[in-house]
Parts: structure tokens; sequence; C-alpha cells
């Protein structure tokens, strides 16, 4: 319930939530943010050479532990405490945070999303889960434009889903 809220009350702020600071470490919001999401027996793996960039730190932080926790909840098929499945052993399961040109990429080792679905995620109310509330991708997105950043979701190298924050200054 608390985290629902916390989302309605992203979206309600929307654009005049974002106070920026020049210097925002990437790398070290989106630790923190882990350490705010369950991630059960899913890993974190953050590149040494993210950028800093002029943020909210505490809306960028809202955006990875949405992504984290869509990639945590939605990004595998079946429960991270079972031991094997087509997505490898539990302890195998990864989401990376690596630099691209401009930004950053959070991707998973999961099941992807389908090139179809790809732009609807970001929609209120889309999930493709029966438990999901269809917020956490369209907060994503929110923060990232109030920013004045773009964020697209692609496929990762493994196949799972990638999602590209790029305009970063």
């Amino acid at each position: 319930m608390e985290r629902i809220i916390g989302d309605v009350l992203t979206l309600a702020r929307g654009s005049g939530a974002v106070d920026t600071t020049a210097g925002v470490p990437v790398s070290a919001v989106a630790r923190n943010a882990w350490q705010a999401v369950e991630t059960d027996a899913v890993s974190l793996e953050v590149a040494s050479d993210l950028p800093e960039t002029e943020a909210d730190a505490d809306r960028l932080q809202r955006l990875f532990e949405n992504l984290f926790r869509n990639a945590v909840e939605h990004g595998f098929t079946s429960s991270p405490a079972q031991s094997d499945d087509a997505n490898g052993s539990a302890e195998d399961r990864t989401v990376c945070i690596g630099p691209i040109d401009g930004g950053f990429a959070v991707a998973d080792d999961g099941q992807g999303i389908p090139p179809d679905e790809r732009d609807r995620v970001f929609e209120p109310g889309y999930t493709a889960s029966s438990d999901g509330t269809g917020l956490g991708l369209t907060i994503v997105r929110r923060i990232a434009t109030a920013h004045g950043w773009t964020v697209a979701a692609t496929e990762s190298e493994t196949g799972g889903a990638r999602f590209e924050v790029t305009g970063l200054a």
C-alpha cells in the first residue's frame, strides 16, 4: 500500500518535483536504490565508469527503484527462490547498469519485453502481471521527461529487458 501511495504521489507531483543539483553520481544513486528494493537472490552489477549528471537525486533514485523492481518482479518467468529454470539459477540472475552514449542503461537477463509492447509498458495502467499496478514504468518515463531525458525499452544482450536513459547533462 505504501508503494502504491508513493507512486501516485510521484505521478501527481509531475515535473514540479524535480529540483536538480550538478554532479550527482549515477552509480551511488543506483546502489542506494538497490538497497531500497526487495531483490531476492538477484544481484546488481554497476559499471565503474557511469557518469555524474545534473539531477534531482531523490527522483533519480525513484527511477532506479522502479526499474529494479520491474526487473525483479516481472523480468523472470519464475520465482528467484527456485534453483534452476529457463533463465538460469537464482544466483545467476543479474541486473546491470552501464554507460551508453549520453546516459546509462539498466538491463536484466530475464525474459525481456516483446517488441510490440516496448512502447506500451510506459502507459499508465499497463501491466503484464495480475498483481502489478501499471505505474512503475510510467513513473520512470515521467521522471526522465521531467529531467529533459528520454527513456526507451529495448532488448539486453542476453534477451532480457534493457532500459536506456539518454540526454543527461
